[in-house]
């Protein structure tokens, strides 16, 4: 304890002191019952032993015994367990209780002794007599004071169906009859509405009235958020210091105020308990004004023009972030002390905490508990960090659950080998509780946001009958969105079932629908692994498959239609069938149905006329495509390659986009046909070099260097002048070696070896590297090393269905020949964590697909928090 010199020369000043040091202690009790009732958190006790002391030498100067020697018995009782710092035990608890309750008591004498709180007591007694010569004072009604709060919504009760009810009135018209605020609308479902007791969500919005701005206002009143705009910026950054809202966007026209407004937001951030969002509109998505918006600390980047939904969804993501499910945390320290430590700092930061000193009872808890992070120690009796890890990561439910560890081991090997055994980040003891809470929040919040992202993959189909046409078109739009969609085996077949007669004069309405339904079995029954089969409507069925050409095609599909026919006995049936295979150039999911569906519905129902392939379709595209060339008008796209093995190189596959007269992206599905159509392969090809060229440039200068995968046609590889071309563009010194990967086909060997390999070896002289596509076994793993060398091997597309036991067997091959020939393994078309898992333990190098993040306009992906 230590002792203060306090000179007080009048009694008045005395009796000031004395009172405040009465309300301090009060206060100081108040936060010793806290630490009894609620848990023991050693930071806590640390501020509590030294106020303590602190007061009890104020007291003893100010001569009031009766406060002064109970603080300096807590000061005395908690300073044993302060170093080393160590919880209190059974009877210290006991001791501290008893003189908690011994300073609230010296405080309550205090209070009733002081003067002014005599004299207060006697006015207001005053006051409540009704002959006192003062105005009438009424009392305000019970819960006065929320009378501008939105009232909780009750859960609703089951009812019976209804009648379709008539649509929404627009929001601005029903506040309009209303007289009540849009942004008062109440939730749209109790699922999104906020928690009793909760403060309304906000989002303030500084631009001008407009069609985006109605949307976003009414896309959020029907959720439950509240909706502010703001036409100038100085009342917008008022009423943000006032009231800090959960979500703030910025239009286009504020853009040279985003400093400023960032800079308030950073302020309203370390005020206020929820998390203050911040989204920008940009006219332009230029890396500056990317970079612009991340130093002034925007979440979300919105470059315009940008279709509706898309803003939407992106706005939902940060709305989302306010969801009342709290972040769930799984503490495994065996060290007591340390473990109430993490779990005060997480509690403190609004999180879920579940701590263990058992690691052995982690697995039993996993599935209850469903935690959304793993904080664990590296060192542990009967099971360490790395073998649990690993235990975890066994259970598929679990394999990208973040896993943070937490220890005081210093030794950088052994943080490597932590990492490489499943876990994701390493933070050293001691930390600071900010640090922690914040490497902590960002791990959940991108873990939360991917999951949000990730489509559901298509399940494997039953093999009794067709899946949900969700799920085929899923399926289908990933393989569209792939930069080799044009050039893969499949398509998409329509099986159109039509009769000689009506159904319900020749054969009944019931017995057609079990010859529907018998037909859906039958070629559920025909398909093979991995191919999916649907219904669409009340009489046709489409197949999505990937192992047959063309003409394999339109041979199955014949011979199908005989056995279905044959199989059905039902004369008064007949069954035409449409193709429309990937090479057809339709890069829209909808739109290859739609293909498919016409094509069977221009077949004749008799005869050798009922298999029939669609045509592309746009002709109009070869056009278009001559225009944007000459005018730079193509669109790129990028989706990163990430290590699983702890690299953190920024590295991207470049995909081609083509924005067409209605706005719709054409993909290279569509684009890579109609150039080879028009004989414009090799001005595309060096058209997206050009722009890759720039992009690299510029990051180079910025000190972010990156690496791009840009795939080259056969045309331009067997074509001479465009290795010139090529040579001559990468001449000087405005970008690093290593920053430009050309892909090619390995098919592209198979069909011009000479031409091939010449360039390979050009290329790599000029310090390009050399990706080839499609390796697809061992024996093509092979033929790769009796070429020339290579920097990079992309995977072929692997079995739709899984692998089986011999097929991984042959993938774990195929990877250790690519490594022995010096060559990276690429895993493109990533689609969920179990195949990601699965590739990391056959040695795959890389994975690329919508798993890691799907193909956008960005290059602000994270490749340091993605390394393991």
């Amino acid at each position: 304890m230590q002792a203060y010199d306090i000179d007080i020369d009048d009694g008045e000043t005395r009796r000031r002191m004395r009172t405040a040091l009465s309300a301090r202690a009060e206060r100081l009790a108040a936060r010793g019952e806290r630490l009894l009732d609620e848990g023991w958190d050693i930071n806590t006790l640390i501020l509590l032993a030294d106020d303590a002391g602190w007061l009890a030498g104020v007291g003893q100067h100010l001569a009031t015994a009766e406060l002064a020697a109970p603080l300096a018995a807590i000061d005395a009782l908690l300073q044993p367990f302060l170093d080393p710092p160590r919880l209190p035990d059974a009877a210290a608890r006991a001791g501290l209780a008893a003189l908690v309750a011994t300073v609230e008591a010296a405080c309550a004498g205090a209070r009733a002794d002081d003067p002014v709180t005599l004299a207060s007591q006697a006015l207001v007694e005053r006051t409540r007599a009704e002959e006192n010569g003062f105005p009438l004072l009424a009392s305000p009604p019970p819960d006065y004071w929320r009378r501008h709060a939105i009232e909780p919504q009750e859960a609703p009760l089951p009812v019976a169906a209804a009648a379709p009810m008539p649509d929404l009135p627009d929001a601005r018209t029903a506040a309009a009859r209303t007289g009540t605020d849009p942004a008062a609308v109440p939730p749209a479902s109790a699922e999104d509405a906020l928690p009793t007791g909760a403060e309304p969500a906000l989002c303030y919005y500084l631009g001008p009235a407009g069609d985006l701005a109605l949307a976003i206002e009414q896309h959020l009143a029907l959720r439950g958020i509240g909706f502010s705009r703001f036409d100038r910026a100085d009342g917008f950054k008022g009423q943000l210091t006032r009231q800090p809202p959960g979500l703030v966007v910025v239009d286009a026209g504020f853009e040279t105020a985003l400093d400023e407004i960032g800079a308030l937001v950073k302020s309203a951030r370390e005020r206020v308990m929820h998390r203050v969002h911040l989204a920008a509109f940009s006219a332009g998505g230029d890396l500056n004004a990317r970079l612009h918006a991340m130093r002034a600390g925007c979440d979300a980047f919105i470059a315009l023009p940008a279709s509706t939904p898309a803003v939407l969804a992106r706005l939902d993501e940060l709305a989302h972030a306010h969801t009342p499910d709290p972040y769930r945390i799984l503490i495994i320290e065996d060290d007591r002390t340390q473990a109430l430590f993490a779990d005060s700092i997480l509690r403190k930061g609004g999180m879920q905490t579940l701590t263990l000193t058992d690691a052995l009872a982690v697995l039993d808890e996993l599935d209850r508990f469903r935690p959304d992070l793993i904080l664990m120690d590296l060192h542990m009796p009967g099971c360490d960090g790395m073998e649990l890890t690993a235990l975890i990561r066994e259970r598929e439910a679990f394999v990208s659950t973040p896993i943070v560890f937490l220890s005081g081991e210093q030794d950088a090997d052994k943080h490597f080998d932590a990492l490489s055994a499943g876990g994701d980040d390493f933070l050293s003891k001691p930390i600071r509780p900010k640090h922690l809470i914040s490497a902590v929040l960002n791990r959940v919040r991108r873990a939360r946001r991917q999951q949000r992202r990730t489509p559901v993959p298509a399940e494997a189909r039953a093999l009794s009958g067709p899946v949900e046409k969700r799920q085929l078109l899923d399926r289908l739009s990933g393989l569209l969105a792939m930069d080799d969609a044009g050039r893969r085996e499949g398509g998409l077949l329509f099986f159109g079932v039509e009769y000689t007669a009506a159904p319900h004069e020749r054969i009944g309405w019931s017995r057609r629908d079990r010859l529907i339904e018998a037909l859906g079995r039958h070629l559920g029954e025909a398909i093979g692994p991995g191919d999916l089969v649907t219904r669409c409507g009340d009489s046709g069925f489409a197949v999505l498959t990937r192992e047959r050409g063309v003409a394999a095609l339109e041979d199955w599909a014949g011979a199908q239609r005989t056995r279905l026919l044959a199989a059905l006995e039902e004369p008064a049936l007949g069954l035409a069938v449409g193709i429309c295979p990937f090479n057809a150039g339709i890069g829209d999911a909808g739109a290859m149905l739609d293909a498919a569906e016409h094509a069977a519905a221009g077949t004749g129902l008799t005869g050798v006329a009922s298999v029939q392939v669609a045509s592309p379709v746009d002709p109009a595209l070869g056009p278009r495509l001559r225009a944007a060339l000459a005018a730079d008008g193509l669109d790129l796209v990028f989706q990163p390659i990430v290590s699983l093995h702890g690299e953190e190189q920024a590295q991207f596959q470049v995909l081609l986009r083509l924005a067409g007269d209605d706005g719709r992206l054409h993909t290279a599905a569509e684009i890579i046909p109609a150039a080879e159509r028009e004989g414009l392969m090799t001005a595309v090809d060096q058209c997206v070099l050009d722009r890759c060229l720039a992009i690299a440039a510029d990051r180079y200068r910025q000190e972010q260097p990156l690496r791009l995968f840009v795939s080259q046609s056969l045309a331009s590889t067997c074509d001479p002048a465009h290795l010139a071309w090529l040579e001559a563009r990468l001449a000087g010194d405005a970008h690093p070696r290593g920053w430009l990967s050309i892909d090619l086909r390995l098919a592209d060997f198979d069909a011009e070896p000479a031409a091939a390999r010449a360039f390979a070896v050009a290329a790599r002289d000029l310090g390009v590297l050399v990706t080839i596509s499609g390796c697809d076994g061992p024996a093509a793993a092979h033929a790769i090393a009796a070429g020339p060398a290579v920097d990079f091997v992309k995977l072929g597309p692997g079995p739709a269905g899984g692998r089986t036991d011999a097929q991984w067997s042959e993938l774990k091959e195929t990877v250790a020949l690519v490594h022995a020939g010096g060559a990276r393994v690429i895993a493109p078309r990533i689609e969920d964590a179990r195949g990601a898992a699965a590739l990391w333990g056959a040695g795959v190098d890389y994975i690329q697909g919508n798993f890691v993040q799907q193909a956008t306009g960005d290059l602000g992906y994270d490749f340091h928090a993605s390394a393991p």
